[in-house]
């Protein structure tokens, strides 16, 4: 067996060429487990990510599944009738919100009720080609006579959410929203403040 001269650790050695073989192919080897450290490690922050993923993708299909069913669980327009119906405030109120001047585009969609503890509301939603700035001027017109203060009054074209007009008057207050839905192009709704 023929031997070769191999400097470890800065001494030199005489090996054979069977342990140089071992010793190569040992570095390898240590190499080899050092790669595969490093890809299981790198494996489990990737299985870490997918299952943050997952949660968030979970998360998203709960929420729209809770919103599809929170949509289908709305009141008919009877049920809404029958409940005003039995409320004097909300009587009222649906009176006050039917008596407010309107546009002579608005043509009456529907009704929604809304309000917690605090707060009673009956909404009208209303379809019309008119723009908010018009639907805006005309109300502001009759609210400022009327001695009703403004609220709030949101009309960014660059914002996302809708152009919102508020007016209040003791308890009560009337606020003016731009929709888009199918429904409704306007809700007009009336709120007492209990």
């Amino acid at each position: 067996m023929k031997s070769r001269n191999v400097r470890f650790f800065g001494k030199s050695k005489a090996v054979s060429k069977t342990t140089l073989f071992e010793t190569e192919f040992l570095d390898i080897k240590l190499e080899l487990m050092f790669l595969r450290d490093f890809y299981e490690e790198s494996d489990r922050a990737n299985r870490q990510r997918w299952k943050i993923r997952g949660l968030i993708a979970l998360g998203f299909f709960a929420y729209i599944a809770f919103a599809i069913f929170m949509c289908s669980n709305q009141r008919t327009q009877e049920e809404i009738e029958q409940i005003i119906g039995k409320s004097s405030t909300l009587r009222e109120l649906d009176r006050f919100c039917r008596e407010l001047p309107k546009p002579k585009d608005f043509k009456f969609s529907y009704k929604a009720l809304g309000g917690n503890s605090r707060t009673s509301n009956v909404s009208h939603g209303y379809k019309s080609d008119l723009k908010f700035s018009e639907v805006k001027d005309f109300y502001i017109s009759y609210f400022e006579k009327e001695g009703w203060t403004l609220e709030e009054l949101w009309n960014d074209d660059r914002s996302p959410l809708p152009k919102l007009l508020e007016y209040r008057k003791g308890k009560q207050t009337v606020h003016l929203e731009r929709m888009v839905s199918p429904n409704a192009d306007y809700s007009l709704g009336c709120s007492l403040h209990l």
